[in-house]
């Protein structure tokens, strides 16, 4: 079994809200290259595929075996987002390769079809994965997902759609259960991430609008003040649920706990603003699942104790991923 040592936050952020601020402030997005590749998806769509790197004159390692992260970033982020390059430094440093993928309409650049990524969206993991396979038949696979990203990747590897190849999973501070975790991040204490959120969907929203006049039934979602609302008139319908409720009901990753058949690790604070400080008890019930529920590390935060500048190890929830990954790989 899995054994991590405990979460020692700095002791200036026992706050979950500024352990969340310090988090993205303090991960920096230096020391990688990368490298884009745009590929044509089977809906005549796109997604655009990140290759970060080292070594500048290597470039990306192509070699037959070594084996890959592919990691997938939370609501309205990137795969250039500092805590996806957190993971991939670290993942580099104990010997795999990465690719992040950017969710549809994430990449910089808006999508040919009106339908975006949400919560129960694993089509571009599947193709994703598909094509690293075939690339790659002898390198094995490990996933990994942040926030909404995570709730995505554990949805895959639950999947029938999982590759055979793919040999562990690990998400950071992800939701298990949509319906009741939309509720606790609807909280008044949470209106700066609501209408963080919110704003960034609206803005997408309204360049859609724009370039697919088909979806101006959707148009309510540009007036919504609270993320469910949001969902509820816009990202639940749009992607052929009846509404919020459907659409959280249908896609919550804990749908799939029960059939999810590779090692898991599970992180999530119990102080994460956005969720219950408790997860389903069905997590617990699956042996293939390591869930870590530490007291303090508010939301993609975790900044432990050692802030040396120079200790990249200091963001505790990537470095036990990537310890639990050399686990599962035999890379020590």
């Amino acid at each position: 079994m899995f054994q991590a040592p405990p979460f020692q936050p700095a002791t200036f952020l026992r706050n979950p809200h500024l352990q969340t601020f310090a988090g993205n402030v303090l991960r920096k997005g230096t020391g990688l290259h990368f490298d884009r590749q745009r590929y044509t998806t089977p809906d005549n769509d796109f997604i655009d595929v990140d290759y970060p790197y080292l070594d500048a004159q290597q470039g990306w390692p192509k070699g037959p075996d070594q084996p890959i992260l592919v990691a997938l970033h939370g609501l309205e982020g990137h795969a250039r987002r500092t805590y996806m390059q957190q993971l991939y430094r670290q993942a580099i440093g104990a010997g795999l390769r990465c690719v992040g993928l950017n969710a549809r309409g994430c990449s910089g650049e808006d999508n040919h079809t009106p339908y975006q990524y949400h919560a129960g969206f694993i089509t571009d993991v599947t193709f994703l994965v598909t094509k690293l396979t075939q690339r790659y038949p002898q390198a094995k696979i490990v996933v990994a997902g942040f926030s909404l990203g995570g709730n995505i990747i554990l949805n895959y590897v639950g999947s029938d759609f999982r590759a055979a190849n793919v040999v562990a999973c690990g998400v950071i501070s992800p939701p298990v259960d949509l319906v009741d975790d939309i509720q606790y991040f609807g909280r008044s204490s949470n209106w700066m991430y609501d209408r963080y959120f919110l704003r960034s969907l609206k803005k997408k929203l309204k360049l859609r609008l724009e370039k697919f006049p088909d979806i101006t039934p959707f148009r309510d979602g540009l007036t919504v003040n609270s993320l469910y609302a949001f969902d509820d008139v816009c990202t639940g319908p749009l992607n052929g649920y009846a509404n919020a409720e459907a659409y959280y009901t249908h896609t919550r990753a804990l749908n799939r706990i029960d059939t999810i058949t590779i090692p898991t690790l599970l992180i999530r604070a119990q102080d994460d603003p956005f969720f219950a400080p408790s997860i389903p008890q069905r997590v617990y019930a699956n042996q293939n699942i390591v869930p870590l529920l530490p007291t303090f590390g508010g939301h993609i935060g975790f900044v432990g104790a050692n802030t040396t500048a120079a200790d990249a190890t200091r963001f505790w929830a990537e470095t036990q991923t990537i310890r639990f990954f050399s686990d599962v790989l035999g890379l020590h």
